[in-house]
């Protein structure tokens, strides 16, 4: 596996520079075979000209003539000479000494011969011009080969940067993408992150609701037990009878715990009859309180899921029982008009801690100090599925009066 940072600065580095060196090579070869190729033609027609110039001169001027042309052709062309007569005898020789074995043989049109030339053109100032010219171009192509190399290290170093601080990026909320497939990739990314974020929030409400409607009927079971051991209360077949159903409740609630999902089939209810089972079930819990009920209900019919009708009505009434002082009065009205009036002459809540509820489960220290077992989740659940049935309500309170909750269905 590679990463990207080896891929831009190693093998991408590698692959442009073998790439360009193979271009310049190539370059480089058909320039020199082409300059060679031409070269060779030069010499072969510079030569053929010197030939046919001094057959020329020795038969239409003289054999001084000649050589002075020789000499003057050694000085401007660097062509090293040896010229023979027709008896072979040497009259010119360059300062250099040719080092050609190639003897060219100098032949009138009438076919007499009239001389012979050693011609060496190893070193005649074309073929230098040509060595330097190839030097030259060797000396650039290597200056464009480092020049280029630093200049695509720069360039692709530049670009890993960018596409650093990309990478730096992706997983958080943040439009300055200088790749708009990463910028696409992060939205996707940063999409399922709240996705995945807001499922986990979901599944520890769904597990604290449950935990909460848990509480409820464990209660209620332990208020029984704690009566019937403390002989407060007698273990008739009614007091069997509120037990089991309370088990019952709770055996209810364990498969929708495991498969994280509860029966949300609306049916029609009656508030009332769902009212008085909460109401005599706190009444047990909470009977050394000694609380004054005022109780006045009318039939009332709501189409609703059970779990919501249920999980509205016990928060309210719970808060008003838990919060009540000893002796305390508590008033539960419900009207035709389906209005849910629940006032309790409990500690009461002050301004600030009614704001805080809106945004979340909150408990003042107030509360804490009064009611250790409480989590403060309960008015939040109720909020929550008014907010979502479309439903009325508000909360009004004064510390150490009390608190009125009214909840309107529809």
């Amino acid at each position: 596996m590679t990463s990207f940072n080896k891929f831009f600065k190693v093998k991408s580095m590698r692959f442009f520079i073998i790439v360009f060196a193979i271009i310049l090579l190539i370059a480089n070869s058909v320039f020199f075979v082409i300059s060679k190729t031409q070269y060779d033609k030069q010499v072969k027609r510079d030569r053929d000209s010197y030939l046919v110039m001094m057959v020329h001169l020795i038969t239409m001027e003289d054999i001084e003539t000649a050589v002075v042309y020789s000499e003057h052709y050694y000085h401007t062309q660097g062509i090293k000479l040896s010229v023979y007569d027709s008896e072979n005898n040497l009259i010119f020789i360059s300062e250099e000494n040719p080092n050609s074995e190639i003897m060219y043989s100098l032949i009138s049109d009438e076919g007499i011969n009239l001389g012979s030339v050693y011609y060496d053109d190893e070193s005649s100032i074309l073929g230098l011009e040509l060595t330097e010219g190839i030097v030259i171009l060797n000396a650039i192509s290597l200056l464009l080969f480092i020049s280029f190399s630093v200049i695509l290290y720069r360039y692709l170093n530049s670009w890993y940067k960018l596409l650093e601080g990309d990478f730096e990026r992706i997983g958080r909320k943040d439009n300055n993408f200088n790749f708009s497939d990463l910028e696409e990739l992060n939205i996707r990314l940063v999409n399922l992150i709240e996705k995945e974020k807001i499922l986990r929030e979901n599944q520890r409400e769904y597990t604290r609701s449950i935990a909460h409607d848990f509480k409820t009927p464990l209660t209620v079971i332990r208020a029984y037990i704690e009566g019937i051991f403390l002989k407060r209360l007698e273990f008739n077949d009614q007091a069997f009878k509120d037990i089991l159903d309370e088990v019952d409740n709770l055996d209810k609630l364990i498969p929708h715990f495991i498969a994280e999902e509860l029966d949300y089939e609306v049916k029609e209810h009656n508030v009332k009859t769902v009212l008085l089972e909460v109401i005599e079930k706190h009444k047990l819990i909470f009977k050394d309180k000694n609380l004054v009920m005022e109780v006045d209900l009318v039939d009332v019919f709501v189409n609703i899921a059970y779990i919501d009708l249920l999980r509205i009505i016990d928060n309210v009434i719970s808060n008003a029982f838990h919060y009540s002082k000893e002796n305390g009065l508590i008033k539960i009205s419900l009207s035709q008009n389906k209005e849910l009036t629940v006032v309790d002459q409990g500690i009461g809540m002050s301004k600030k801690t009614r704001e805080r509820i809106k945004n979340g489960y909150y408990r003042s220290k107030e509360a804490n100090e009064y009611n250790k077992l409480g989590s403060g989740l309960g008015l939040k659940m109720v909020r929550e599925i008014v907010d979502r049935l479309g439903y009325e309500f508000s909360i009004s309170s004064e510390e150490n009066i009390g608190t009125q909750v009214k909840v309107v269905f529809k």
